[in-house]
């Protein structure tokens, strides 16, 4: 294998992107000073409301209020235009009917003012003139040079600005959670719950429209911001998914990435004539991508906000061993049985350890893990038993969970779990589960500057969250690998044999069995001899030539030839082979047959590729055969792949035992396997013209793999990838 030169190039892009980005959103996150256009002292207005959330939150810079028809709005000098200014200013918050919202940044550029927030409706989320109207707006801008946050926005925050340019009454308490959400309803929810958690807030912004700065513009900015160790994410839709990839892959190396993807059951999703394109639905995608990227997936607000409030105070687990205190019996099962579900595992503890806890709590119940200290048990018992746990080593997470009783004093045995937990020194996550009680108040200590121990209602809450950061360890200590071009890909012949297929067949085209083998053999992926007959004599002089015994299958591209009998196996003389073609073309006419020699024994796998929507190719590993479909055991990853993204995809089928000697059968060429993914991922990134790729079955043993059938689909690019064929530019948009 070569090393593949254009990660260089692209990281070269990824420096030049985070330097652009995190300087045009300072003026958003941290502005110096602000104009309020649309500024009024009306109740119920806009532009009233967020003049009023600034001012109530004691905005550090300077405030100037426009309002044509007021020389004073809310006790502020007011100023009758943007050019009125007295100086120019870092942002913009625009409150304006939509139809003035264009005049407004115009004039915005030519005031020097860099960033809008535009709170306005009225674009394109209505369709029609607002979807031209918002077109018009994105030209404006640009012209003007000016950023914009929106429109169709909640607003923006930042504390470290003490900033609140948002329609939200309350605002954000300072903290080291950066957030975008796409959604302005679904914004104010997180900031009310992150508030009446607790959870401290670097920075938000609501993105509306998106008509310009994007999620992917917020997590660069994040990724540099000092104040933001943990970024969460609400998302509706992914503008350049590819960018997304490359961006939070690196990011989360440094911080954690929580994400929640609305839309997951993509009801438009194109069917295909292939598995692998049956089993990339949008939400698979969205699924992998977030996965190989590192970004912690969720999938409800409350899990955001769960997954959240555990990172912004706790470290990172490292290993899925949990260890599950707490008084009562039942929460402590309901804990253990969540973990199945999470990822985790609940080891029993050692003699050592059990004895050192009978020591400190004699009234209980079970050391084993969960450990139940007892009805009775009171904050010195906690106190003690937790430091036990955290200082054995035999378990990498604990949850601590107290069902207040008339016996305990809750809010003591809150602040012991507190004290117990960071004397420990962090080196262990802890979240409480305080059951039937409002002692959560004693999870915080004022006088402390460490974020607040997480508080969780539930055990089953605690245990998904612990779950998740689990995960995201799981997935830092593993080596990020390299791009490597496998040997002996001839990419240069295989994007001709593309280009003339759809320039006699522009509107898409199955490659015919001779073109798709032509293409796989300049990607250098071994395939079994195959002959086309479009008669009974030339099947029977294929069968000769391959050699008997020979299996007849009909050359049309349909997903399921077996069931619908046109294939025959296991032909050993010239008879056979004739019968057996008379038998496949008359229900299958029009086609003719292909002539295979039957291949000798081995595990039957299926390697594919499938394009969804925006998204990069998805490349897939499951199980061949008839039992793509019957179980659905598939690894996928967006492309292009790693060394690492091959070793792994082979080890997370449920089945994968299979290729490994299970149970004595024969061992797989795993290294062939993985080659084999990585020349499909390179030959899916390099010509994206490959819409659908089917190997089914690649056939495994010891000695090697051989694909056996091959389907191909092209499609050409569309006109938002005039680009063409340079996938390395197609990712730069």
């Amino acid at each position: 294998m070569s090393l593949d030169p254009r990660p260089q190039t692209l990281r070269a892009v990824d420096s030049r992107e985070r330097t652009a980005d995190a300087a045009g959103l300072r003026h958003v996150l941290a502005p110096r000073s602000i104009a309020v256009v649309g500024a009024s002292d009306r109740p119920g207005s806009v532009g009233g409301a967020v003049l009023r959330n600034i001012i109530a939150a004691r905005y550090r810079g300077i405030l100037h209020p426009v309002n044509p028809n007021r020389t004073w709005v809310q006790r502020l000098r007011a100023y009758p235009s943007v050019a009125a200014l007295p100086e120019p200013v870092d942002l913009a918050i625009v409150a304006v009917p939509g139809p003035a919202v264009e005049e407004v940044v115009r004039d915005c550029g030519a005031r020097g003012i860099p960033a809008a927030v535009i709170l306005s409706a009225g674009f394109g989320e209505t369709g029609g003139a607002g979807e031209d109207r918002e077109r018009r707006l994105l030209r404006v801008a640009r012209d003007a040079g000016v950023r914009i946050v929106g429109p169709n926005c909640l607003g923006v925050a930042s504390s470290t600005a003490r900033l609140n340019a948002t329609l939200a009454d309350i605002a954000p308490l300072p903290g080291p959670v950066g957030i975008a959400s796409q959604s302005g309803a679904l914004g104010l929810g997180l900031l009310a719950g992150a508030r009446r958690r607790h959870i401290g807030v670097s920075g938000f912004v609501s993105l509306g429209n998106k008509l310009d700065v994007s999620g992917n513009d917020l997590l660069l900015y994040f990724e540099d911001d000092p104040a933001t160790t943990v970024i969460a994410l609400y998302l509706e839709s992914f503008g350049n998914p590819e960018r997304f990839l490359r961006h939070a892959r690196r990011i989360a190396r440094t911080k954690p990435v929580v994400a929640l993807k609305a839309g997951r059951t993509g009801a438009g999703a194109r069917g295909g004539a292939s598995h692998t394109a049956a089993a990339a639905t949008p939400d698979a995608v969205v699924t992998t991508l977030l996965r190989q990227a590192g970004v912690i997936q969720v999938r409800s607000t409350e899990e955001l906000l769960d997954v959240v409030q555990l990172l912004s105070g706790q470290p990172v687990p490292a290993g899925p061993r949990l260890g599950i205190l707490g008084n009562a019996g039942g929460p402590g099962i309901l804990a253990a049985d969540a973990t199945a579900d999470a990822g985790l595992q609940v080891p029993e503890l050692s003699a050592a350890t059990q004895d050192a806890l009978r020591a400190l709590a004699p009234g209980l119940a079970s050391a084993r893990n969960p450990v139940d200290l007892g009805a009775a048990a009171g904050a010195g018992a906690y106190d003690g038993a937790l430091r036990v746990l955290i200082a054995s080593g035999e378990v990498d997470a604990v949850v601590a969970i107290h069902a207040g009783t008339s016996m305990s004093h809750p809010p003591s045995v809150a602040a012991a779990i507190r004290h117990a937990a960071r004397t420990a020194g962090g080196r262990v996550p802890v979240a409480a589960v305080l059951v039937g009680t409002d002692a959560a108040g004693a999870l915080t200590d004022p006088a402390d500057l460490v974020p607040p121990l997480p508080p969780y209602e539930f055990p089953e809450s605690a245990v998904r969250a612990i779950g998740h950061a689990a995960a995201y360890g799981s997935w830092l200590r593993r080596p990020p690998g390299s791009r490597r071009r496998p040997a002996g890909m001839d990419l240069g012949a295989a994007r001709g044999i593309v280009t003339r297929a759809l320039a006699a067949h522009p509107d898409g085209w199955w490659l015919g069995p001779q073109e798709a083998a032509a293409l796989l053999a300049a990607a250098g992926v071994p395939c079994i001899r195959t002959e086309h007959a479009d008669s009974a004599d030339d099947a029977v002089l294929a069968a000769v030539q391959v050699g008997m015994p020979v299996v007849l299958k009909t050359a049309a591209t349909l997903a399921h030839r077996s069931e619908l009998g046109g294939v025959r196996t296991q032909l050993t003389d010239p008879v056979e082979v004739r019968a057996a073609y008379q038998s496949i073309t008359a229900g299958i006419p029009g086609a003719g047959v292909l002539v295979q020699p039957m291949a000798a024994g081995g595990i039957e796998l299926l390697v594919g590729v499938s394009r969804t929507g925006p998204y990069p190719p998805v490349v897939l590993l499951g199980l061949g055969g008839t039992a793509t479909a019957l179980l659905g055991d598939t690894a996928t990853r967006l492309a292009p792949l790693s060394d690492v993204d091959a070793h792994d995809m082979v080890r997370e089928l449920r089945t994968a035992p299979l290729l490994f000697g299970f149970r004595g059968g024969i061992s797989a060429d795993v290294a062939a396997l993985e080659d084999l993914i990585l020349r499909i991922g390179t030959l899916a990134d390099e010509v994206p013209e490959i819409a659908e790729l089917d190997l089914n079955p690649v056939l495994a043993h010891g000695a090697g793999i051989v694909a056996i059938d091959a389907k191909v689909r092209l499609l050409p690019v569309g006109p938002d990838g005039g680009l063409g064929h340079d996938p390395l530019l197609r990712r730069l948009r």
